[in-house]
């Protein structure tokens, strides 16, 4: 069925790729596979706010971030800003847009795991807490953003336990007895974008080769 919809409707296809969080795949193979319904259950899922900031080149020192691409900050430091990208560092044609126009660009994670009470506060205030941390662990002194916008996902990050390899190991088996039927996304082997494209373009090989196989999809 596909749903929900107000026009349910029974759709057959040679072959189904479930890209959705885990909690929902999860019950999408129940009675489907119990293996994979039950890997796919265990992994937990936590929320995060990215706060994008527009900086002017020239309010920065030096006129640009820190060298690098960006950090990542443990929970331990119980700092708000878990991870810094520096956009304009890491994608070339974003740095190149934004330099334009004289500025440079960084996106901000909030919201630790154990700890998402950051997470209820309104855009204005994740803002202002991202822009403080930022100068504090960046050193870009008195630079403060001149175009902000944040982004709320519920529920919409992995949590990867230990021994996750071996469970991602264990679900994919389990679909492999199952003709057609493959699964990516966040939750399998990274929630970066490069290891989610790298998951999907592995999905849709799978299921290229195996209908190739029983003669219903010539690739080349």
């Amino acid at each position: 069925m596909v749903g929900p919809t107000s026009d349910e409707r029974v759709v057959h296809a040679d072959a189904v790729v479930l890209a959705v969080p885990p909690p929902a795949a999860s019950k999408l193979l129940r009675g489907v596979s119990t293996q994979a319904e039950s890997e796919l259950g265990q992994i937990g899922m936590t929320s995060v706010a990215v706060a994008t900031l527009l900086y002017r080149a020239g309010d920065l020192p030096g006129g640009d971030l820190p060298a690098g691409s960006g950090y990542l900050v443990p929970p331990s430091e119980g700092r708000p800003v878990k991870a810094s990208t520096f956009v304009s560092h890491k994608w070339e044609w974003i740095g190149e847009a934004a330099a334009a126009q004289g500025l440079i660009a960084v996106r901000c994670s909030l919201g630790h795991a154990d700890d998402i009470e950051i997470l209820q506060r309104d855009d204005a205030d994740l803002v202002k807490v991202a822009a403080e941390d930022l100068a504090f662990v960046a050193r870009l002194g008195r630079a403060r953003p001149v175009a902000a916008r944040v982004s709320r996902w519920g529920g919409g990050l992995p949590r990867y336990a230990g021994g996750h390899g071996d469970r991602v190991a264990r679900t994919d088996d389990a679909l492999e007895a199952l003709p057609g039927l493959v699964a990516c996304g966040a939750a399998f082997e990274g929630v970066g974008i490069a290891a989610c494209v790298a998951r999907a373009d592995s999905a849709a090989t799978r299921i290229v080769r195996r209908l190739g196989a029983d003669g219903q999809w010539q690739h080349d």
